[in-house]
C-alpha cells in the first residue's frame, strides 16, 4: 500500500447522531488520497454500530480507547497516522468538498510551510438532552486575509482544533495535545510555533463548517468560567517565554475575568457560560 497524502484525525465521544455526516463529507472529497483515523474515546452510544457500517472503506481506520478526552484521542490518532499531512477534524464538523485539494495545492506551492490553519464558517447551537437544537446562531465567516501567529498569541483570532494541519515529519514525536485543558488547540499551535515559527501558513478560504455546540458532551458544553481561567493560566505559564508572547496581560486579564465570573456564578449572579452566547 502507498502512503496516503492525508491523515485526518477525528476524535469522537457519543456522537453517532452526527459523526456519519462528517464521514460522508470526507468520502466525498475531491481529493481521495487520504486515511481517516477515528478514535472512539469510550463512547456508550451507537458509535460502534455506526462505524461498522463503514468497514467496507479501507481508508477508514477505527481505534477504541477508554474515555480520556479529545486531546488524548488526538494523540492516539497521531501515533497511528501514516500520511504526509496531518489534518484534525472534530466529529461534529463538516468539511467542504474542496478542503483536502485546497490544502494540497497550498502546501505544494509553499514548500517551506509546515503547518497552519484554514478559515471556516461557524455556527453555535444550544442542544437539549436528545440533541435537538433549541437555539441557533451564525457567528459569521472567518475571512481575515492577514492572519499571522501573532494574532493567535494576542487572542485576536481564535483557534479551532478542526482545520489545524501540519506536515507529519517535522513534528512527529515533538508536539502533542495537552490533555485536561480547554483552548487546547491554541496551546498545540503554540507548540508548533516554538518548533518552527517561519513555517506557519494561513489559508484564507473557508474550508469547513465548524459547529460549536452547547448542551451536548463536547468540551464547550463542559467548560465553565473556572476551566477558562485555569486554561488561560496554564497556557501562559507554559508559553510565557515564547518569542511571540508579547502581550502577557491578555492572558492574565482573562484569568482574573473568568475567576470573577465563576465567583458570581456560584453566588447566582451570572448565567452559565454556555447560555451567554444565546442571550
Amino acid at each position: 500500500m502507498t502512503t496516503p497524502k492525508f491523515s485526518i484525525i477525528t476524535p469522537t465521544y457519543n456522537r453517532a447522531y452526527v459523526l456519519w455526516k462528517t464521514i460522508l463529507a470526507i468520502q466525498h472529497q475531491a481529493c481521495n488520497d487520504w486515511e481517516l483515523i477515528i478514535v472512539d474515546d469510550g463512547s456508550t452510544d451507537d458509535t460502534k454500530k455506526l462505524l461498522a457500517e463503514f468497514q467496507g472503506d479501507s481508508r477508514i481506520k477505527t481505534f477504541y480507547q477508554d474515555n480520556q478526552g479529545p486531546s488524548s484521542a488526538r494523540n492516539t490518532g497521531l501515533e497511528k497516522a501514516t500520511g504526509e499531512i496531518i489534518l484534525y477534524l472534530d466529529s461534529d464538523d463538516e468539511p467542504y468538498p474542496h478542503l483536502l485539494s485546497t490544502l494540497f495545492f497550498s502546501l505544494s506551492h509553499n514548500k517551506t510551510k509546515n503547518y497552519g490553519v484554514c478559515n471556516h464558517n461557524r455556527s453555535l447551537e444550544q442542544l437539549n438532552s436528545v440533541h435537538q437544537t433549541q437555539a441557533y446562531r451564525i457567528d459569521g465567516t472567518s475571512q481575515n486575509q492577514q492572519v499571522t501567529l501573532q494574532h493567535f498569541y494576542d487572542w485576536e483570532v481564535k483557534t479551532t482544533s478542526s482545520g489545524l494541519f501540519h506536515r507529519r515529519k517535522p513534528f512527529f514525536q515533538k508536539a502533542f495535545w495537552k490533555p485536561g485543558i480547554y483552548i487546547e488547540d491554541l496551546e498545540f499551535l503554540m507548540q508548533l510555533a516554538v518548533l518552527d515559527e517561519p513555517g506557519f501558513l494561513h489559508i484564507p478560504q473557508s474550508l469547513f463548517h465548524y459547529r460549536q455546540q452547547y448542551g451536548g458532551n463536547g468540551l464547550c458544553s463542559q467548560a465553565s468560567y473556572e476551566t477558562y481561567a485555569k486554561s488561560f493560566g496554564q497556557i501562559y505559564e507554559w508559553h510565557k517565554k515564547d518569542p511571540l508572547m508579547k502581550k502577557p496581560q491578555v492572558y492574565l486579564d482573562r484569568v482574573q475575568k473568568y475567576n470573577e465570573l465563576q465567583t458570581k456564578h456560584l453566588q447566582g449572579e451570572s448565567i452559565p457560560l454556555g447560555r451567554k452566547f444565546f442571550l
